[in-house]
């Protein structure tokens, strides 16, 4: 669970019940759909695309979302 905790440098914004975070330091922005101090405690990554995250709880709900940054010159 510790690697979903957030981390520092990086900028973070709440948009009514979603909260966006901007790593500064691996490039990657994450949606949380629910709070990440509400998260099950066994919730898992799952990579569905080249750098393309869910977060998934064991119930199956989906939590948050990460997409991080394709460096330049790279084809997916």
């Amino acid at each position: 669970m510790t690697t979903f905790l957030p981390t520092f440098p990086e900028t973070s914004v709440s948009l009514g019940s979603l909260y966006i975070r901007h790593d500064l330091f691996k490039p990657s922005a994450t949606v949380y759909l629910k709070a990440w101090f509400l998260w099950h405690v066994d919730t898992q990554q799952i990579e569905i695309e080249d750098g393309v995250f869910h977060f998934v709880e064991p119930s199956g709900e989906l939590v948050g979302i990460r997409c991080n940054s394709i460096p330049r010159g790279v084809t997916p």
